[in-house]
């Protein structure tokens, strides 16, 4: 495995390794949210906010607002489909 650069908003590396070490120095309900999360976020932006004093709370809203985004962009996304799946069958 590679190591990746994020290119959004950090310069944090997103190996597994790290990726594990970021997840397990979060308090407990930033790791909850984490795993409750409808997409798989990276832990270390929060890790980044968590280190420069924000609370849990804050973090475990960070993520619902992460995940409210993400559900509304899916539904815009069905919504702007062109009418609904027929799978492959010929008419």
């Amino acid at each position: 495995m590679t190591d990746q650069i994020n290119t959004r908003a950090g310069t944090y590396r997103t190996t597994r390794k790290a990726t594990m070490s970021a997840f397990d120095e979060l308090p407990l309900a930033a790791r909850r949210a984490l795993a409750d999360a409808v997409e798989n976020w990276a832990p270390q932006p929060l890790l980044d906010r968590y280190g420069r004093g924000a609370r849990a709370v804050s973090l475990r809203s960070l993520v619902r607002a992460w995940d409210q985004r993400e559900v509304s962009k899916r539904a815009d996304q069905r919504a702007r489909s062109i009418g609904p799946y027929k799978g492959n069958a010929r008419m």
